[in-house]
C-alpha cells in the first residue's frame, strides 16, 4: 500500500490507532497481537484477558492492520503492521508506528526511497508528533 493512501486510513481511523496505542502500553507483557496469535501465548503470563485480545483484534481489523501488532522490549516503540512479505529477516513489512523518540533514519517518502547499499534498513516517514509510518527491510 502506498504512503499516501496508508496516512490517508491512519487519519480516518486515529482515535482508534489512539487507542490501541494506549492498550499496548497499559499491557506491557504482551509483545504480540494478530489475528491467530498472541506472544506470550498464555495470556494470563501476560494479565491480558481473551476479551481484551478480541478487542485487539476487532480495532486492528478496523484500522487495517490485518499483520497486527507488536512491541518488543528491544526495539523501541509499538509497530502496527498493514502488510509484509517473506520470511523474517528475508522480507518485508511496512505499517505504522508509534515512537517516543525520533527514528534514525526519517524521509519524505517511503515509497521513493532507495538505499545505497542492498542490504537490511528500516526507513520511517513522519505523520504527525510520534506516529510514523515504517518500511522494514530485510537482506
Amino acid at each position: 500500500m502506498s504512503d499516501e493512501a496508508l496516512i490517508t486510513a491512519f487519519l480516518k481511523h486515529q482515535a482508534d490507532f489512539e487507542q490501541l496505542r494506549r492498550m499496548a502500553t497499559a499491557d506491557k507483557k504482551l509483545l504480540r497481537v494478530d489475528a491467530y496469535r498472541t506472544d506470550p501465548r498464555d495470556l494470563a503470563s501476560a494479565g491480558v484477558s481473551p476479551q481484551r485480545v478480541a478487542e485487539y483484534r476487532r480495532l486492528l481489523h478496523r484500522v487495517g492492520c490485518p499483520e497486527g501488532l507488536m512491541a518488543f522490549p528491544a526495539r523501541p516503540g509499538i509497530r502496527f503492521l498493514s502488510s509484509s512479505r517473506g520470511l523474517l529477516n528475508r522480507g518485508s513489512s511496512k505499517g505504522y508506528c508509534y515512537l517516543e523518540s525520533v527514528p534514525p533514519l526519517v524521509v519524505i517518502n517511503i515509497d521513493k526511497y532507495r538505499p545505497e547499499h542492498p542490504r537490511a534498513y528500516e526507513v520511517y516517514r513522519q505523520i504527525e508528533r510520534s506516529w510514523y509510518l515504517f518500511l522494514e527491510h530485510g537482506d
